[in-house]
């Protein structure tokens, strides 16, 4: 008499078999099954990453060094509410490889070093006394890992510009008052200006234009602010003409609020097309073809400019 064939699968637990027939696909098709996989994969307990670490640094990183800081990060803990925190720990090279897929520590190595030169990782080595060789010897590194994502590059400009402005801001540097705390009114709640029969000269601007003989208060202060940062000149040069043009589109246009947009409209379009955009606008003003704000029709035609030259705004 044949032997009874074996069952298909059996449980650890109990030893008994599933019924015959009863294949894994079948077993998935259960109710109940959705239940088991959630006990095993545990799938409340998440590791979160902000936005901006997956557009701006996910990209400059490279999927080595990004899945090792995420692991890194889950041996650590921060608690914003009450700022508790432990940004350290001690995982061995060994442990560190084979929780991220990788066969060897050179690769490891190489990653570690990509983490601190971009400032999200700093290692301390550590020794113990081996009293069979009479010495210190080194053992496993403690990491100290940060937590929150600092300023990308591309964004390090932007960053010293709201730094610089908010000091200018908070502080009277100068003796007098503030440029930022001026109230600058919209275009179309500015008296009209009279000109005078017989005067065929074209009307002044309430403020002359940054070219016109000698910086501003604005771009004086910004440079005196400028002095005390750690910055490279180019960064400078970036900073100085992004507050140029943002505080020119200002002026022309109105709507303090949108200055943040202004700025970066000046970050990322070309002067040229800047000034091109904003003599646009003024025709529009001239021969009543507006339907809507000067601000808005701008923020229209810079967006429509950025795409047609293939950048993001």
């Amino acid at each position: 008499m044949p032997d009874k064939p074996a069952q298909p699968y059996t449980t650890s637990e109990t030893g008994e078999g599933t019924p015959d027939g009863l294949s894994l696909d079948q077993i998935k098709l259960e109710p109940w099954y959705k239940d088991i996989e959630d006990e095993i994969t545990k799938p409340d307990q998440v590791a979160v990453q902000s936005k901006y670490f997956w557009t701006r640094w996910v990209p400059l990183l490279g999927p080595g060094p990004t899945v090792l800081l995420v692991r890194l990060r889950q041996y650590c803990y921060y608690n914003r509410e009450t700022g508790e925190k432990r940004d350290w720990c001690y995982p061995s090279q060994e442990t560190l490889a084979r929780e991220i897929g990788l066969r060897d520590r050179e690769t490891l190595r190489t990653y570690l070093i990509v983490l601190e030169g971009h400032g999200f990782l700093r290692r301390e080595a550590q020794y113990r006394y081996d009293a069979a060789k009479h010495k210190k010897v080194r053992t496993t590194d403690k990491y100290y890992v940060r937590m929150w994502d600092p300023i990308a590059p591309e964004d390090e400009g932007a960053a010293v510009v709201k730094a610089v402005e908010r000091m200018l801001r908070d502080t009277d540097l100068t003796g007098r008052n503030p440029v930022e705390n001026r109230v600058i009114r919209p275009m179309t709640e500015k008296p009209p200006q009279v000109i005078r029969a017989g005067d065929n000269r074209p009307p002044k601007a309430e403020k002359p234009s940054y070219g016109a003989g000698g910086k501003t208060a604005r771009k004086s202060d910004l440079e005196d602010v400028l002095k005390t940062f750690n910055v490279a000149s180019q960064t400078r040069e970036t900073v100085l003409r992004t507050s140029h043009l943002s505080e020119d589109i200002l002026e022309q246009l109105g709507d303090a609020h949108s200055l943040p947009f202004y700025r970066k409209v000046a970050r990322t379009l070309p002067d040229q097309a800047i000034y091109a955009l904003l003599s646009e606008v003024k025709d529009a003003r001239l021969t009543d073809r507006l339907t809507s704000t000067p601000g808005a029709y701008f923020t229209f035609l810079a967006k429509l400019k950025a795409r047609e030259l293939g950048l993001e705004l």
